[in-house]
């Protein structure tokens, strides 16, 4: 299948999203070259900032360059939601029929402790993780579980451990996963004392619904909605709300690429 013109350009900071400069390039690079490494878990490249030297390459450039820019999973999705419209039936065709739901599931039952899920993502290299419903004596071992089938709950992931500090992790660490979430976002937005003094009931009502769609869900609507929440991964889930899989921003990408290189 033909590439469309918008992934066939040169990958540069006046079309896309990007903003932090930087000190290497990301030199050469088409978007859709992009796509290929950031399909398979790369999160993040460089890229120059646009010369005035127009037939400038290689050393030249990186001479002439001006500076440099992060350029994100978050970037390439925003870029592919932005031009979805040209990508065609890709970006209506349901996240199942691409390939890109992931079916295994990583879960802790919501009444696991804080630390012990921390230490079983560090172990596993898993950036986050479902919060499902207990399932009484299956869940009795100080690991996580397989989710599918399982009623989620929550996320829990290693992007919301940027925001706790270390008194929050401390005082906490001994609590059920999703009431130590609870009281962290509490935390945030009141202060520790508030999130002490405040009952875990109260503190539930500020606790975020997880993100989710559908196996039948659009690829588009699945990034729409992972980009609106600053979310980096979308929970599938059957109309019970029990888990069938997750779609991160890796498989969201693959899904595009794979549609333009594979027969």
């Amino acid at each position: 299948m033909r590439v469309p013109s918008m992934l066939a350009g040169p990958m540069t900071a006046s079309h896309l999203n990007v903003h932090l400069p930087l000190v290497k390039p990301y030199l050469n690079c088409r978007v859709f070259d992009a796509m290929e490494p950031m399909s398979k878990g790369i999160h993040r490249a460089l890229i120059p900032v646009e010369s005035k030297l127009e037939h400038s390459v290689g050393v030249e450039l990186q001479e002439a360059s001006p500076g440099y820019h992060l350029f994100t999973q978050t970037d390439m999705v925003e870029f592919l939601c932005t031009h979805s419209k040209e990508l065609g039936f890709t970006a209506t065709t349901s996240v199942m029929e691409l390939g890109a739901v992931q079916s295994t599931v990583y879960a802790a039952p919501s009444h696991m402790k804080v630390m012990d899920v921390v230490k079983c993502m560090r172990n596993t290299s898993l950036h986050a993780v479902a919060i499902v419903e207990p399932m009484g004596d299956y869940d009795t071992e100080l690991a996580l579980v397989m989710g599918n089938g399982r009623k989620l709950v929550g996320t829990f992931s290693a992007t919301d451990l940027l925001g706790y500090n270390s008194e929050m992790l401390r005082t906490w660490s001994s609590l059920p996963i999703l009431s130590f979430y609870s009281k962290a976002i509490v935390a945030q937005r009141f202060g520790m004392g508030a999130a002490v003094n405040a009952t875990q009931s109260e503190c539930s009502e500020f606790q975020p619904t997880p993100v989710t769609c559908h196996a039948a869900t659009p690829l588009a609507d699945v990034m729409s909605q992972a980009l609106a929440n600053h979310v980096h991964r979308v929970w599938v889930v059957d109309n019970q709300g029990l888990l069938r899989g997750v779609i991160s921003f890796s498989d969201m990408i693959r899904a595009v690429y794979d549609r333009f290189t594979k027969p």
